[in-house]
């Protein structure tokens, strides 16, 4: 169903709350911060699903650069945020895929 607005119309749109687990999924290559604000990225994100009415978990994954690690494959980036580190950018972007997929099917 599509809705045409002109121009100087306005809409009232009802949000809706929305119980269900959302999950993160962050390219820390592409999209790098500084350590010390990851937290605060955390808060963001979790805030900002808030306020769209999502209120069921929130879970992040990262996902880095092998070559940058320790020999973990896994790590911690903070507390309940799991880091896979993959040996190249295309490995990386597929494995974010492939877990995409995983997810959804939970």
């Amino acid at each position: 169903q599509f809705c045409r607005v002109s121009v100087g119309d306005t809409m009232d749109i009802e949000k809706k709350t929305v119980a269900t687990d959302t999950f993160v999924f962050w390219d820390m290559v592409d999209f790098p911060l500084p350590k010390d604000e990851i937290d605060s990225f955390c808060r963001n994100v979790k805030s900002s699903l808030r306020k769209e009415g999502y209120i069921g978990q929130v879970s992040f994954r990262a996902f880095g650069h092998r070559v940058h690690s320790s020999p973990m494959t896994v790590e911690s980036v903070r507390t309940g945020m799991l880091l896979e580190r993959l040996s190249s950018r295309f490995a990386r972007l597929n494995y974010i895929l492939v877990t995409m997929i995983a997810y959804a099917t939970l």
